[in-house]
């Protein structure tokens, strides 16, 4: 049955790369509904798909599937910073610090994940200064700034953590995508 995951994951990466994201979503959920699947495969499927619905700004699904690929491998580094970046384009401020907190433990050296974190620290302290509490839906979508994107990409095995549009730069090169090697 892995073959058959193989070969729709391969699809899905294919459609994730020329940007037919909902192409990919599909592939990767027909891929997800074959048994047996190794946690390796599973975890990377996850995470390419939440890295296609970061993509497609449906954040909600997102932090479900990267969630569920932690609950598979807790260190998958990809599946944190993904989880943050759509936590904090739904205005989830403290669990979005939690995820670039983890990251950079992980990853000292991410760049990415460092300014991130940095950010949101600076946004959830003043939410805090005005009262607030950090966990409130955003009105701009994004941060940094941004109101049309998640925050910056990138990451993990010589890929991108992901982001929204392909101008987002990616945090260490490449496409994004989960190929079965761990890192």
């Amino acid at each position: 049955m892995e073959d058959a995951a193989a070969s729709l994951k391969a699809a899905g990466n294919a459609s994730l790369k020329a940007g037919a994201l909902d192409e990919a979503i599909g592939a990767y959920s027909r891929a997800l509904s074959t048994p047996n699947l190794s946690a390796t495969t599973r975890v990377a499927l996850l995470s390419n798909r939440a890295l296609a619905q970061l993509r497609l700004r449906q954040f909600a699904p997102c932090v479900d599937d990267c969630t569920a690929a932690l609950a598979l491998e807790p260190a998958h580094v990809k599946a944190m910073y993904r989880r943050a970046q759509a936590r904090a384009a739904l205005g989830h401020l403290p669990t979005a610090l939690h995820d670039t907190a983890a990251v950079i433990k992980l990853e000292p050296a991410n760049a990415e994940a460092r300014a991130m974190h940095v950010q949101l620290k600076a946004e959830y302290e003043a939410v805090l200064r005005e009262g607030g509490t950090g966990m409130h839906g955003r009105t701009d979508g994004g941060v940094h700034g941004r109101a049309s994107q998640p925050a910056a990409g990138g990451g993990g095995t010589g890929g991108s953590m992901g982001g929204a549009p392909a101008s987002t730069p990616p945090m260490h090169g490449g496409d994004g995508i989960d190929d079965d090697i761990p890192f």
